[in-house]
């Protein structure tokens, strides 16, 4: 069973716990993807931004100089990942390649932060 994708808000990608400075202090301290070195290196991966991550634990990422291109960070797994150009393309990866989980079917969403939708 795949684990749910949350995208953050802007705000919760500027402060806190998932803002810009404590996630790159967490991943300067508790970095491992050195497998993919090619894909991500550590010093430019210190430079991205965490725009989402799944409820497994896998994080996605881009870099200021690259917005459209996503890495995923995988929890268990010393590879990262470029899941693809754009956020649909990156989570259509997440959800359909099987590399980080099995394929998933049901690709219906929801807020997770129990905001509703607005119209307008």
């Amino acid at each position: 069973m795949a684990g749910k994708i949350r995208v953050f808000p802007p705000y919760q990608i500027l402060e806190g716990d998932l803002g810009i400075d404590a996630w790159r202090g967490r991943i300067k301290e508790y970095w491992f993807w050195d497998t993919a070195e090619s894909v991500l290196p550590q010093t430019r991966a210190l430079e991205c931004v965490l725009i989402a991550d799944t409820t497994d634990g896998d994080e996605l990422v881009f870099h200021p100089d690259q917005p459209n291109r996503i890495y995923v960070l995988p929890r268990y797994d010393e590879t990262s990942y470029i899941a693809g150009d754009g956020l649909w393309p990156a989570i259509q990866w997440l959800l359909t390649s099987g590399v980080l989980f099995d394929e998933v079917e049901d690709h219906s969403s929801q807020p997770f932060d129990g905001q509703a939708a607005q119209s307008s």
